[in-house]
């Protein structure tokens, strides 16, 4: 890359999700700006309400996030010996390879079966829902792990199949304004004519990277942005909230990629490289 001004990438998932994509692209001589838009944080919870394995043949995580903050409340809630949780008879479901991957590594969960979209399918709740139909028959009860706001398509769709699902959220996004010195990183790479390429992996990250634009007046930067994003309905979003940003004169390119680290670390120096 030498010889040609240095691309920036603009990572904008939450704290501490960027480590692996970060190393691996200022490995591959790219300058990265790490600039969540999202933070998360866990939600309350008490003892009565905790969901337990047992009482499930299904419970379907929707991110990483999602394992995460219920791992940590079923430390919790075991501690001490006076609760146990067997996942011995259900069935674990993950929306995205990242999240499948992690409960398959979590200790927790050796014993239960993990399941994300099979080979063909897309990786959201359409493609978990298509993977999980022959199993169906013999699920009464489902639980969803979560966070506080998100599509409720997939638990609709097995209620509507007579599954009796309970939505259980572990935590919560709040929308992160940048620092003066993330602002003025941002601009400097543009001004010593480099690009921005952005990664967005929610519809949720996309309100969010939409509002510190307009709050840092940076339309003018746009012209100068491509981004990659994990799905469809997030490149939608990303057009609709890009027509609302005042004086957008242009349309930057966006490239959809599948949500794990490799196939985005490809997509990123790829759009940076073009």
């Amino acid at each position: 890359m030498s010889g040609r001004p240095r691309s920036c990438v603009v990572l904008t998932r939450p704290a501490g999700r960027n480590q692996i994509l970060s190393a691996s692209l200022r490995g591959a001589g790219f300058n990265v700006l790490d600039m969540p838009v999202l933070a998360v944080s866990a939600l309350p919870y008490d003892v009565e309400s905790f969901i337990w394995p047992q009482d499930y043949q299904l419970m379907i995580f929707v991110s990483v996030n999602a394992v995460d903050f219920y791992v940590a409340r079923l430390q919790a809630m075991v501690a001490g010996g006076r609760y146990q949780a067997d996942f011995s008879r259900v069935t674990l479901a993950a929306v995205g390879p990242s999240t499948a991957a992690r409960l398959r590594n979590e200790p927790l969960f050796q014993a239960a079966r993990v399941v994300s979209p099979a080979q063909g399918c897309t990786f959201d709740s359409e493609g978990l829902l298509a993977t999980l139909e022959a199993d169906l028959s013999v699920v009464s009860q489902a639980a969803i792990v979560r966070g506080q706001a998100g599509r409720n398509w997939l638990a609709e769709q097995l209620s509507a199949r007579g599954i009796k699902v309970d939505r259980y959220a572990v935590y919560q996004r709040h929308p992160v304004s940048w620092s003066d010195t993330g602002l003025q990183a941002l601009k400097n790479c543009v001004h010593e004519g480099g690009r921005l390429t952005v990664l967005l992996t929610s519809t949720e990250a996309v309100d969010a990277f939409c509002a510190n634009m307009k709050a840092g007046d940076l339309a003018y930067l746009l012209g100068a942005m491509r981004f990659v994003v994990i799905h469809e309905r997030v490149a939608a979003r990303l057009q609709s909230q890009l027509r609302s940003i005042p004086d957008a004169q242009v349309t930057p390119g966006v490239k959809l990629c599948a949500p794990d680290d490799e196939s985005m670390l490809r997509a990123l120096m790829l759009s940076a490289t073009l």
